[in-house]
């Protein structure tokens, strides 16, 4: 029994992006560190266009998904969002918000980080989620479906990430 989890088109830049930038602050962060305190206007600038890009991407891909009734199946004449949506957005917040604090704005990234994650966990209760039968039916997903937890859960992550990344002070 496989499971296939299709990443849809629009995400695999932010996703590369993400992974690139994941494996950078995991094997490199010091170093990251010590060009950031050396060339800091190339440091600032890197870091506005890539938390810039990122966030539209994160705003566009929120506009889509948090009105969104459907998931995985939905009426023919209203395509679904995906389970992997969910993950995927959290993941590229948790990203943006990052690199909006490595270019020294702080405040943006408690905005984008709390504010998608508020957005995410509050999805559920103020716009359910269903999921569509074939046969014309539906049947609203409960808090504790893994349907609404693929948006909660990344939800909270955005969070956590926004208040640790925008609440606490520059050094130095």
């Amino acid at each position: 029994m496989a499971v296939t989890i299709k990443v849809p088109a629009e995400a695999v830049v932010p996703l590369v992006i993400g992974m690139f930038t994941l494996g950078v602050l995991i094997f490199a962060g010091a170093t990251l560190v010590s060009w950031k305190t050396k060339h800091p206007r190339a440091a600032l600038i890197v870091g506005l266009v890539i938390a810039i890009a990122l966030s539209a991407f994160v705003l566009y891909k929120a506009a889509v998904l948090i009105p969104e009734k459907y998931i995985d199946l939905g009426p023919p004449d209203h395509p679904p969002i995906s389970l992997a949506d969910g993950p995927i957005l959290g993941f590229t917040t948790v990203i943006a918000t990052l690199f909006w604090r490595f270019a020294n704005q702080r405040w943006v990234a408690l905005g984008l980080g709390t504010g998608l994650g508020v957005a995410l966990i509050a999805k559920p209760f103020v716009l359910p989620l269903a999921i569509y039968f074939s046969s014309g039916s539906e049947r609203a997903c409960v808090p504790s479906d893994p349907d609404t937890l693929s948006i909660v859960g990344p939800g909270v992550a955005c969070l956590i990430a926004g208040l640790i990344v925008g609440l606490r002070r520059p050094t130095s």
